[in-house]
């Protein structure tokens, strides 16, 4: 019993890396973070097209003030997708944000399993 508990034990972390992996490079799926800049998570419930306003986007706490919409970026499992802005400058009361967006369907999750 003791013998196949441990082979069990030898074996079992071996399939717990949850790496993809590229050719010859190790991917963790956080290469796109870039950790000294701020981000925002926006939950999509259903495939769309959406459009956020400058309350809604004021409402989360993104800096509008600060940083021209010409310098935002959409991520997706860590890849930039296209955005929309009614402005390449800060935003104002009229301005919106517009998207296509996906649920969550666990493609990076693909990797654990």
């Amino acid at each position: 019993m003791t013998k196949r508990l441990l082979f069990i034990l030898l074996l079992a972390p071996a399939g717990l890396f949850a790496q993809m992996w590229n050719g010859q490079d190790t991917l963790y799926g956080n290469e796109w973070i870039r950790y000294h800049h701020p981000y925002f998570r926006i939950k999509i419930a259903e495939d769309g097209i959406y459009r956020l306003d400058y309350a809604a986007l004021q409402a989360v706490g993104f800096p509008l003030a600060n940083v021209p919409a010409a310098e935002w970026q959409l991520f997706k499992n860590g890849i930039q997708e296209p955005v929309f802005t009614s402005t390449d400058g800060l935003f104002s009361n009229t301005d919106y944000l517009e998207f296509s967006g996906e649920k969550n369907r666990g493609e990076v999750d693909y990797f654990l399993f």
